[in-house]
Order: C-alpha cells, then sequence, then structure tokens
C-alpha cells in the first residue's frame, strides 16, 4: 500500500525539481522504491518478468522516438490517420497552445477539453451552459505546466519532449451516456490481452475486466478497480478493433492501443499507451502480474538519452 506521508507529496513537482541530477541510474533507484512501495515487491530490472517489472524495464530502457509522436495525444491522431485513414480518431474541434486561447464561445454546448501530454487530462463538458469557465480554465494552467509533463510522474520517457498542446474534441457517447474504454495489448504486434473500462463517467464507479486472447474473462483484479460481473459483452465488430489495432502496433515491442465504440458503430481510436498504469498497479491475485508479463517480450536495449 502506498504510504500515507507519499499520498501527500506533489511527485511530479519533486522530480522536476531534481531534472538537472537525474540520471539513468537515480531513475531506477527512485522507480525501483516507488514500485516496492506500491506494487509489494521489489522489481527484478536485469532480468524483469513480472508485468509491472516489464513496463518499469521499458520506461528505462527503451527510447523509440515514434513512441514520442504516438503518446503524444494529439500528434496521435496525425500517426493514426496515416496508416489507418481518416475518420479512425475523435474529431477535433479546436486546438490551442495555452489556456489564455481558449475561447468557449466558439465551442457548442458538449464538448471535451484535453491537454496532450499525459492520460487523464479530460475535462468533460456535458453542458456549457452550466459549467464553471473560470474553474477549467484554473485547472488547464495547472496541467499546462512543465512539471506537470507526465514524464515528470515516473519518468514515462515517451512523454518527455512530447511539446504541450491544449484541444477540444467532439463529444461522443454509447447508449445511456455510456462510454466503454476496449483497451488492447500487443507484443511484437501480436494482441496477447485486453480489458474493458466501464463507469468511467456515470458515477457507479470504474471497472476493469480482463480478456485472455481468446477473449474469455480473467479472475483478478487490476489497480485496485473491481471487474465488471457478469463481464461487458465483447462487441460483435471487435475483429476490425483487432486488425486496426494490429496495425497500428507492428512497428512497437508491446503497445495498449484504446479505442471507443459509439451507438452508431462507429471506432475511433483514443490514444495508445506504452506505460500502461504506470508499471504501479498491482494485481490481485499477485501471481497474474506473473501470468501476463509471460506475454510480454521485451526488446533489445535501446538507450538514446540518458
Amino acid at each position: 500500500m502506498v504510504s500515507e506521508e507519499r499520498k501527500k507529496r506533489n511527485i511530479k513537482l519533486e522530480h522536476y525539481g531534481m531534472r538537472d541530477s537525474l540520471t539513468l541510474e537515480k531513475r531506477r533507484e527512485i522507480l525501483e522504491r516507488e514500485f516496492a512501495d506500491r506494487v509489494g515487491y521489489f522489481p527484478d530490472l536485469e532480468y524483469p518478468r513480472s508485468f509491472n517489472e516489464k513496463i518499469m524495464w521499458l520506461k528505462l530502457y527503451y527510447q523509440d522516438p515514434l513512441m514520442c509522436v504516438c503518446a503524444d495525444k494529439y500528434a496521435m491522431k496525425g500517426h493514426v490517420d496515416g496508416l489507418l485513414g481518416e475518420g479512425y480518431t475523435v474529431p477535433v474541434l479546436k486546438v490551442y497552445q495555452s489556456p489564455s486561447e481558449v475561447d468557449f464561445s466558439e465551442l457548442p454546448q458538449r464538448f471535451v477539453l484535453k491537454v496532450n501530454w499525459c492520460s487523464g487530462y479530460n475535462i468533460i463538458v456535458d453542458d456549457k451552459s452550466s459549467f464553471d469557465e473560470d474553474k477549467v480554465r484554473r485547472t488547464l494552467e495547472i496541467w499546462s505546466r512543465p512539471d506537470r509533463n507526465c514524464y515528470w510522474q515516473y519518468f514515462n520517457w515517451a512523454y518527455r519532449h512530447v511539446p504541450l498542446t491544449i484541444y477540444a474534441e467532439q463529444f461522443i457517447t454509447q447508449t445511456g451516456e455510456q462510454l466503454y474504454d476496449y483497451k488492447l495489448y500487443f507484443s511484437g504486434g501480436r494482441f496477447i490481452y485486453m480489458f474493458i473500462a466501464t463507469d468511467r463517467y456515470s458515477g457507479k464507479g470504474l471497472t476493469y475486466t480482463f480478456f485472455d486472447d481468446l477473449l474469455k474473462p480473467m479472475p483478478f483484479t487490476y489497480g485496485r478497480k473491481p471487474s465488471l460481473d457478469p463481464p461487458p459483452d465483447i462487441p460483435e465488430d471487435f475483429g476490425e478493433m483487432l486488425r486496426l489495432g494490429g496495425i497500428l502496433a507492428k512497428d512497437h515491442p508491446f503497445v495498449r492501443v484504446d479505442f471507443y465504440r459509439t451507438d452508431t458503430g462507429r471506432i475511433y481510436v483514443g490514444e495508445m499507451t506504452f506505460y500502461s498504469g504506470g508499471g504501479i498497479l498491482p494485481f490481485d491475485p499477485p501471481v497474474w502480474d506473473m501470468i501476463l508479463g509471460e506475454k510480454i517480450i521485451l526488446p533489445r536495449k535501446l538507450v538514446t538519452e540518458d
């Protein structure tokens, strides 16, 4: 479990303040300590075997510049267009370089505001007439500080050189105002497993339900999020997600490709993620950390900068 003292710390700001002294060895030391505190065992980063150990290894020892394009939530859209053709990413309404540029009057009644350099930097505006514009702008200002780049949390290398972009996306939903995330994992371009995230915005509580490569539910929890019982249905056009994900994954030793599916049957690529859960989300039972890790084939080291 995470200590109470660590919960109170601003980890990103702390690491950003150390930026001139964060050698590869120092980053590894910090990650090993954080891993042990959060996951419950000390990681072996020389011979990683578990899912979380391999995520940590990739942060430290695999630096492919293409990852920087794919991790950028905005630049990724152009990359996806180039591989799949246009129409597979959620339409962008407006693009801004700073919070002060955001003009809410030019946006529709429903939209989503995002900052590109970290997962979770999303503001869902369901009704523009009743939202707090000043509060939203203050949030964007915080997310736009250089220390808020996802790299400074736990050294997610692919984000290190991502420039700031703020953008507004079209608001999309499924029936019942639900929006499932279909999160497909690939290793060496091969589909290995996935999970479906449900009730992200419904207020019922986020769930993660894992499925193996044969789409059979797997009996564990991840990141202390419950699985859905009974498990959510696999969409009829899942094969198309699998095909599209395989195209996007082919150039990466390990990647998670996230999809949305609207109630009209439209499939969108949400994001591409190389450090799922930051490598610090525990499995229960813990043996599944090892079982899922066996499916990930790590590449040779590729370190281009310290």
